[in-house]
């Protein structure tokens, strides 16, 4: 058994999150990022990124603006 992934320290049942953990992963990083299209667009921005499509400082403005809440 390992421990869940969610963060809450309780062993699974052999997966990585106990049942329905995933979900609450899920809803904890788009509360923190200021929506579900805001995480989509921090996704589309790392992608970008990795695939050389946008520079290290282009990644910067995006996640900051992102997460002050200003592009909705």
């Amino acid at each position: 058994m390992s421990t869940c992934s969610c963060g809450c320290g309780q062993r699974t049942g052999g997966g990585l999150f106990k049942p329905g953990h995933d979900q609450k992963a899920r809803a904890d990083l788009e509360r923190r990022v200021g929506g579900l299209l805001n995480l989509v667009r921090l996704i589309d921005a790392a992608e970008k990124f990795s695939n050389g499509a946008i520079s290290a400082e282009e990644f910067g403005t995006t996640t900051r603006v992102l997460f002050r809440g200003k592009a909705r």
